[in-house]
């Protein structure tokens, strides 16, 4: 974890490499793509990284196509088809290093949001560092904080009212976490079991 700006930062190497390049979780994503004659046809993600995704779809395009994808909760991307399955296929974003940060960036809030029981807020964006969220110290008391940076593996919070202590054992939404990292009320936390499974 690296301090930015008086806030607690923790790395996700979960959307960062793997044997693909990056690593792909499972999230359903309903959107739908354009073929090179503008039609448009439905998917759904099967899974997905920054780099690319399996989808669900009726409709096929051609292999080594390329084709326009909008995702109702990521945007538009466009990638080309790398392979076919029997119920859709596969495709490789075709993006800038400044989108591909982006897109992890929503990725990681997108698969946080339901297990951290994090609130997005109207017409903030969907990244990582945003919402508020309810800690639950080892006491059992209740602590209002902002979540300030999140990752597959852990998060940043600051806390309204004293942070607690490094070593605590708090609860976030249905998930356990340890206490690593305390700088007046911000403070870090590694979870106790991967979001991803």
């Amino acid at each position: 974890m690296h301090s930015h700006s008086n806030a607690v930062r923790l790395q996700n190497p979960r959307l960062v490499k793997d044997h693909r390049v990056h690593r792909r979780v499972e999230l359903v994503l309903r959107g739908r793509f354009l073929n090179n004659k503008s039609e448009e046809h439905p998917l759904v993600t099967v899974n997905i990284s920054c780099g690319g995704a399996l989808v669900r779809s009726p409709t096929r395009p051609q292999l080594a196509s390329q084709i326009v994808v909008y995702f109702d909760e990521l945007g538009r991307v466009v990638g080309n088809t790398v392979r076919h399955t029997q119920n859709g296929f596969a495709l490789r974003f075709q993006t800038t290093q400044t989108k591909r940060d982006k897109l992890a960036d929503k990725l990681v809030w997108l698969t946080n949001r339901e297990a951290l029981g994090l609130v997005e807020e109207r017409g903030a964006q969907r990244f990582a560092a945003e919402g508020p969220a309810i800690i639950i110290r080892q006491d059992g008391r209740r602590l209002q904080c902002r979540v300030i940076d999140i990752s597959l593996t852990g998060a940043g919070f600051i806390a309204e009212g004293p942070a607690p202590m490094v070593g605590e054992i708090i609860t976030t939404g249905h998930v356990s976490a340890e206490v690593m990292r305390c700088v007046g009320n911000n403070f870090g936390v590694r979870f106790l079991r991967s979001l991803a499974g």
